[in-house]
């Protein structure tokens, strides 16, 4: 794979972009009509010779969080949603051959990373889409749950202040809530 690509931002309008991308943002849409409008910014974009093709990378500092090739219940989205993008505007490229993978870069000079593949597509757009529909639902009907999960700390998190104290024993008392079932489905999807 031949790095090309760097900070390549898409779906910005106004910003200066260059032929190679787009700036029009990329589209999701699902069997209810639902359309999500894409746009980010990716680290890096590389190039297999023959250009069918491409690695997107995604720059990591901290901790990796999810599984090779899953969804982590909703938790880890990026990486299939920056696939399919970058698929999208360089469309020379077979999504079934390419990859996104977290690159993991720690201040004591260890390296990991984490790869979803394009493999397999059609069954992973089915649980992407489902994902998507799921939090779209929640959000149209106001429908969220408080939920920490087990191996965060809540000390850290941007959100610490909006949330009630006893976090997880509000779960507990919703978790048996019909309106529940669809988001504790989506925690099951790997």
């Amino acid at each position: 794979m031949i790095p090309t690509y760097f900070e390549i931002l898409f779906g910005f309008k106004g910003f200066r972009s260059r032929k190679e991308w787009s700036s029009e943002p990329v589209l999701l849409t699902l069997e209810d009509g639902t359309s999500f409008s894409l746009r980010g910014r990716i680290d890096r974009v590389d190039f297999s010779p023959e250009g069918d093709r491409l690695r997107v990378i995604d720059y990591k500092t901290g901790k990796l969080k999810g599984k090779e090739d899953g969804f982590s219940g909703g938790t880890t989205l990026q990486l299939p949603l920056y696939l399919m993008a970058a698929c999208r505007i360089w469309k020379q490229a077979d999504l079934e051959k390419s990859r996104a993978e977290y690159y993991l870069v720690s201040r004591k000079g260890k390296f990991s990373r984490l790869v979803f593949r394009g493999e397999g597509w059609k069954e992973k757009e089915k649980k992407l889409k489902k994902i998507l529909d799921i939090i779209a639902r929640g959000i149209r009907e106001g429908i969220f749950f408080p939920f920490r999960e087990e191996d965060r700390d809540c000390g850290y998190c941007d959100f610490r202040g909006l949330c009630e104290h006893g976090v997880d024993v509000l779960f507990q008392k919703k978790k048996s809530d019909p309106q529940a079932a669809t988001f504790l489905e989506m925690r099951e999807i790997p």
